[in-house]
């Protein structure tokens, strides 16, 4: 039986590339985008008929609701944040609406409507803050120090 994954933020340079990879292992890929976007997709243009596109935005947990109902996926990627540390101190309720909270509404709607469905969040190394070493394990403290590093750390936080 093929497998479904929903991508939430398939249009991300990380998101075509997953859906990529997906595709290659015989998925059949459902990928959000943003109703109320003008963004032209050009890193997904090549998955054009090879995906199911769906309107969707971790703003509005009914659209992520509706997807899992419909959808019943296998896997649920969630790649969708509002990703640009300095945009974070601009807009830190919208950052943290999106990148925290959205996070939040995707378990919830998987375990409403889609218990048996497994999840990926991800994360960023802004979660960490300032750290020296070149990698971070799971021992590393988390010490964010902008508003998208403290979403960030929340989400993580929440899919342990």
């Amino acid at each position: 039986m093929t497998k479904t994954a929903l991508i939430i933020g398939v249009t991300s340079q990380d998101g075509s590339y997953l859906a990529d990879l997906l595709l290659e292992k015989g998925y059949r890929v459902v990928g959000t985008i943003r109703r109320n976007t003008t963004y032209e997709k050009p890193n997904i243009q090549h998955l054009i008929g090879k995906i199911t596109l769906e309107a969707a935005d971790l703003i509005d947990g009914e659209s992520i609701a509706r997807l899992l109902r419909e959808y019943q996926p296998d896997e649920v990627y969630n790649i969708a944040a509002q990703s640009v540390p300095a945009d974070s101190w601009s807009h830190p309720i919208y950052t943290g609406e999106v990148t925290g909270l959205g996070v939040v509404r995707v378990m919830e709607a998987v375990r409403h409507f889609a218990p048996q469905t497994r999840v990926y969040q991800a994360t960023s190394r802004e979660i960490y803050g300032n750290v020296h070493s070149t990698a971070a394990n799971e021992q590393t403290p988390i010490d964010a120090n902008n508003p998208y590093g403290i979403a960030k750390a929340y989400a993580h936080m929440m899919t342990r």
